[in-house]
């Protein structure tokens, strides 16, 4: 038997909220993936609810042990939640195989391998999250490839012109994606529903390029607040494709790109991840949605938002939701440099030649390091260890 697919805003009934309609499944959900024009819900995700603290919130604990969405099991209608509930509203034409047990609406459920306490509540939700950024930031990662290959997310590939033209990105002749004579460049990504056959899109800004006068110059003129060809076209991006695919189009991007998906989210009213990203000048959004969805990470130890960061910097902070991230070390291989020694038979007395290479090489790995700081593989890495984290807590919590 199969039950409608449950959706963000779908809702849930139980005995703390049980009055119908009851109340909705809540973020993050699989935002690439979407049903019925809404991202699907999934075993994990959270419901609003009503107390009992620390928790007002309550768990999808089971779903279709067949269909995965973004690794987890897709929620239905009648699937259980942690607080003895139930969901009780879905999309009644996307029906997902056999329904798991049934809450009961009052006690609760002891689903094998999951665990309804507000601990395993709340890493279950930051375990959804994780892994939505993970995916963000692979396609952030991909932006940089010159449109071939990348670690995409499963059922993801990059558009084609026929995918860029139903987003109006693209005319038959001009490309909003690219700039003749630019560095600029937007990949976009098309996600397939695995369930419905239903199509989404995320958009990936391409970030700085070390070598590239272009970008530097949309990096300093967009950060003193003056228009730029770059930030202009992310705009245009964001406001065109969120209105030929309403409800169907995401924004990512890492350092400059993030900026950009930045702009375009608050452009089009649509969510972003950004990484690491530039800053966002109030000028570049004049008449964009100041609360636009974006979730913001960052390295602590990012040299660009640091000084975006400053107190008494100029340059306009990272837009949205800031959440910060941990590097995995401190220090790394690709950081050193190999020392390199005086020479003993020029005119120069070996012990300042000495200094003066060892000061050399010190200043190359303090560079080395702030690189690896900013990049996206850093980041990725980051994410990566944090899905190990959470993943320790719910095995030492007993959630799993």
């Amino acid at each position: 038997m199969s039950f409608p697919a449950a959706r963000f805003t779908d809702t849930h009934i139980c005995s703390m909220c049980f009055v119908p309609p009851g109340l909705p499944i809540i973020p993050p959900c699989a935002i690439t993936v979407l049903t019925g024009g809404l991202p699907q819900a999934r075993m994990g995700d959270l419901c609003a609810c009503i107390g009992p603290p620390p928790a007002a919130v309550d768990a999808i604990v089971f779903g279709s042990p067949t269909v995965l969405v973004m690794n987890q099991p897709a929620a239905r209608m009648l699937d259980p939640t942690a607080k003895g509930g139930i969901i009780t509203k879905g999309q009644p034409n996307v029906l997902i195989g056999i329904v798991g047990a049934g809450g009961s609406g009052g006690g609760m459920h002891t689903m094998p391998g999951l665990n309804p306490r507000p601990v395993c509540i709340s890493l279950a939700a930051e375990l959804a999250e994780n892994q939505t950024a993970q995916d963000m930031a692979a396609m952030s990662a991909a932006a940089y490839l010159d449109g071939e290959g990348g670690d995409l997310p499963a059922n993801t590939r990059r558009a084609t012109q026929a995918d860029l033209e139903a987003l109006g990105l693209h005319d038959g002749t001009n490309d909003l994606t690219a700039m003749p004579d630019s560095d600029f460049n937007a990949d976009v990504f098309v996600h397939t529903n695995p369930v419905t056959g239903e199509e989404t899109y995320t958009v990936a800004f391409e970030g700085t390029t070390p070598d590239s006068g272009g970008d530097w110059g949309a990096n300093v003129g967009q950060g003193v607040g003056m228009e730029t060809e770059y930030y202009r076209r992310a705009n245009e991006i964001g406001r065109t494709a969120s209105a030929s695919q309403p409800g169907k189009v995401r924004y990512t991007g890492h350092s400059l790109g993030g900026g950009m998906a930045s702009a375009a989210a608050t452009a089009s009213g649509d969510p972003a991840y950004t990484f690491n990203a530039a800053g966002l000048h109030e000028n570049t959004m004049e008449g964009g949605d100041p609360n636009a969805d974006v979730q913001a990470y960052y390295l602590r130890t990012d040299p660009l938002n640091a000084a975006q960061d400053a107190r008494w910097s100029p340059m306009p902070e990272a837009f949205g939701n800031r959440r910060e991230m941990e590097p995995t070390a401190i220090w790394a291989d690709s950081d050193r440099v190999p020392r390199e020694m005086a020479n003993p038979d020029n005119y120069v007395p070996d012990f300042i030649e000495q200094r003066a290479l060892d000061a050399k090489r010190a200043a190359l790995e303090k560079a080395n390091q702030q690189l690896r700081f900013h990049s996206i593989e850093e980041m990725q890495r980051s994410l990566e260890a944090q899905e190990q984290q959470i993943r320790q807590e719910q095995q030492d919590n007993g959630c799993t």
